[in-house]
């Protein structure tokens, strides 16, 4: 009996143990409770007799086990560690994410506006235990409703309803850069990743990047063929605009060419040389080769010149394709 008495107090120990890493102390409490009054019978000597001895040891070890697990957890919550035992692990960051939030140059306020705080309070612990760049508040939407009402007005928000994230950076001392993101509020929280790392990022700049889409040379459609591209480049905290690169905008950081048809003039590759040595990115998107007799070409006009300019910068343009056999990567 007393052996089956002293397992079970080491399985509620042990069950303990790993809800005190996961700060849930009062249920911890209760286990090491339930643990020590299983122990007890195990230092009852005789049948009206307690060994105190026995007792005053148990109480002790107790009182130093449960003050190893606040110290461990103290130190864990300090570091920033943590342990995702889901099997998707829902519950972690991505080390691309850790590394980004880690190197923001500025501070980040991040004010949540909700309801239900259940699922949005511990997302927001875990990206402040990060780093001390981010901090967030909690603004509940009905106690807190003159306060919401008067962030809305200053932002510009028309809609200021439970699960509003607002994201706020001081840049410099006369600019404060913004933005807002929808979340959902309690059980319908979705937790975005990237979204909410880009806001982050976005914030933090004292200028949106801008990525410039080439026009005049068949280029693909940005407002049909090209609308994915556009928003990924939105959520990225791009400023999107689009011309011929007569208009090319001085500071401008990217240059985007999406399948042209047509080649490009001399004119327009110095254009393009003049950028790329300026420090100016180019994105070079080419459709696969087609047939034309017995030659190969991308487009049915060749792209001589785009092509030789290019790999006279050194990037090599093999025949071929990339494609992807996962039926799930087709959503």
């Amino acid at each position: 009996m007393r052996g089956l008495l002293g397992a079970a107090s080491l399985v509620l120990a042990l069950i303990g143990l790993l809800a005190a890493a996961s700060w849930e102390m009062e249920i911890a409490l209760i286990l090491l409770a339930l643990a020590g009054v299983c122990l007890l019978p195990v230092w009852l000597r005789g049948p009206r007799r307690l060994d105190l001895g026995a007792l005053l040891h148990m109480v002790l070890v107790c009182v130093f086990f449960i003050g190893s697990l606040v110290c461990i957890h103290l130190l864990i919550a300090h570091r920033g560690i943590e342990w995702d035992l889901t099997s998707n692990r829902r519950n972690s960051f991505s080390p691309l994410t850790v590394q980004q939030l880690r190197a923001l140059p500025g501070d980040v306020e991040i004010t949540a506006v909700v309801t239900d705080a259940s699922e949005m309070r511990p997302l927001l612990e875990r990206l402040s235990a990060l780093t001390p760049r981010v901090s967030f508040r909690l603004l509940h939407f009905i106690r807190d409703w003159h306060e919401v009402i008067s962030l809305a007005e200053e932002w510009g928000i028309t809609e200021p309803g439970p699960g509003t994230v607002l994201f706020s950076c001081q840049v410099n001392e006369r600019t404060v850069r913004q933005t807002v993101l929808r979340a959902g509020d309690g059980p319908e929280f979705e937790f975005d990743e990237q979204a909410w790392v880009n806001a982050c990022i976005e914030v933090t700049r004292e200028r949106s990047p801008q990525v410039f889409f080439t026009l005049n040379h068949g280029e693909r459609d940005l407002g049909a063929e090209l609308r994915g591209a556009r928003e990924i480049f939105a959520s990225l905290g791009f400023e999107v605009r689009f011309g011929t690169l007569r208009d090319l905008p001085s500071d401008v950081d990217l240059i985007a060419i999406a399948g042209p048809q047509r080649d490009f003039d001399e004119p327009d590759l110095a254009l393009l040389e003049d950028a790329l040595q300026a420090g100016v990115g180019v994105l070079l998107l080419l459709d696969p080769p087609h047939v034309i007799g017995s030659e190969r070409y991308r487009t049915p006009i060749p792209l001589t010149r785009l092509e030789a300019w290019v790999e006279a910068n050194g990037v090599d343009l093999p025949e071929g394709v990339i494609a992807e056999d996962d039926p799930e990567m087709a959503t």
